[in-house]
């Protein structure tokens, strides 16, 4: 047994309290439900709220939000799988981002990336149950109401908090073997969340071949490929990867001066604090990566009694 940063214990996924569950009535105690709210017919399974994510590029994504009482159980789930280690390579976890992500590819002279289309969608309600009952060898019945506590309309919903890390579980064994064969030819990859980068040396046309039957072999399927070759800049979750260190994309730049430009225009106390939000937002995820964003955003903290004294006289 290991010990996380904050020195909680981290087991294996067989020490998991979950590993070969075959009481529904350990299920309720372990979630902190009444067992007679997992019926299959209880409101509990459906109360979700449902939503939409406007994208950078202007398409719609709808949203599914547990709430109430389901959102504690979401929660309640989230806690005990945090507590299972989880392999190097995957970086959309607590500790780790997309900018740890895309680091680990820096210096590397050829660079493959894909995302999994629609990841959470495409995890389906049997997905879910053939992970509770042949990888965690949990009973049927107890498989049948995990699947359906985590799932909405039979896919992983995009507001839950499980969702991110369940769906690495629950697709664990794609993960690693993808992993094991770029360890078998030096290449370095990285997950985060649907987002995988391959890096190396060389990454080679039947390599990248192999890669895409494996993701079409568990009914995924992939988009937005992109091949960068000898050193050359590349974005990887959205940072520029460079030979030597890391950059905010251009667009972001832009994005964080628009803001900034439309605070100092805005002619309301309200308008002002949320573009002030939003600007220093975006600021303080560039700052992570460059010194002149963090810079920029000094200077706006530093100028906040000004832009709202201007805007109060």
């Amino acid at each position: 047994m290991m010990k996380s940063k904050k020195g909680r214990p981290r087991y294996s996924i067989s020490q998991s309290p979950f590993y070969r569950l075959k009481s529904i009535h350990t299920l309720a105690k372990l979630l902190d439900v009444n067992v007679d709210r997992l019926s299959p017919n209880d409101p509990l399974f459906s109360m979700y709220r449902e939503g939409e994510i406007v994208k950078t590029n202007g398409k719609i994504r709808p949203t599914e939000t547990p709430v109430g009482a389901l959102r504690i159980v979401h929660e309640r789930i989230l806690k005990l799988f945090k507590r299972i280690d989880i392999p190097d390579f995957v970086h959309s976890v607590k500790g780790k981002s997309y900018i740890t992500n895309a680091a680990q590819h820096i210096g590397n002279a050829q660079t493959y990336c894909l995302d999994i289309e629609q990841f959470f969608r495409s995890t389906r309600r049997h997905h879910v149950f053939d992970f509770f009952r042949n990888y965690m060898r949990c009973a049927s019945d107890v498989a049948g109401i995990l699947a359906s506590l985590c799932t909405v309309e039979n896919y992983l919903p995009t507001g839950s908090p499980i969702s991110t890390l369940l769906s690495y579980f629950i697709h664990k064994e794609t993960f690693d073997t993808l992993n094991n064969i770029a360890g078998e030819q030096n290449i370095t990859m990285t997950l985060y969340v649907d987002d995988l980068t391959f890096s190396s040396r060389s990454v080679p046309y039947g390599f990248r071949k192999r890669v895409q039957n494996i993701i079409r072999g568990r009914g995924l399927r992939y988009h937005k490929q992109r091949k960068f070759f000898q050193g050359s800049p590349r974005e990887i979750t959205g940072v520029i990867v460079h030979r030597s260190g890391l950059t905010v994309p251009k667009r972001r730049h832009l994005a964080a001066y628009n803001e900034t430009v439309a605070l100092w225009n805005a002619g309301s106390i309200d308008d002002r604090e949320g573009h002030f939000k939003r600007a220093l937002s975006r600021l303080s995820e560039g700052a992570q990566i460059e010194e002149r964003m963090k810079r920029r955003k000094n200077a706006l903290k530093a100028a906040k009694l000004q832009i709202f004294r201007a805007v109060s006289t």
